[in-house]
């Protein structure tokens, strides 16, 4: 349905229970069918909440947004109401002079196109059993 915006790459975002990144994110068998189809596994560094407050969320993504230096936000297209405020939200990024982009960091890609990035034992820190990558 978006056409000619769509990307190359094939991209998955991982439920995180309220924004947690850590080990349980991602079990071995998800791994190893994100590897095989070659998905790219996107993650975020900021996830303001939209779900659980509809109408102030704007205000802490903004908050992420001005202090980090590259900022990868969730929001959810949740019959909640939240996005309602989504043209407000986008013209305040606008006028922060911060530009929108396509592309992630390589920050938070743990798996690109199938294949696991350095980033990925930082990023899932394992105790006990290891998770085997190759």
């Amino acid at each position: 349905m978006i056409g000619p915006l769509a990307g190359r790459e094939k991209l998955f975002r991982p439920f995180g229970g309220g924004g947690i990144i850590d080990r349980n994110l991602l079990n071995q068998a998800a791994l190893a069918y994100l590897r095989d189809e070659k998905f790219t596994v996107a993650l975020w560094t900021c996830v303001p909440r939209d779900w659980a407050d509809p109408n102030d969320w704007q205000d802490r993504a903004m908050a992420c947004i001005q202090a980090e230096r590259e900022s990868v936000v969730v929001l959810h297209d949740l019959p909640t109401g939240a996005m309602r405020h989504l043209a407000s939200f986008i013209e305040r990024i606008e006028a922060s002079n911060r530009p929108f982009i396509q592309d992630f960091p390589d920050s938070v890609i743990p798996v690109r196109d199938g294949v696991v990035t350095r980033r990925f034992e930082t990023l899932f820190p394992v105790r006990g059993q290891p998770i085997h990558l190759l």
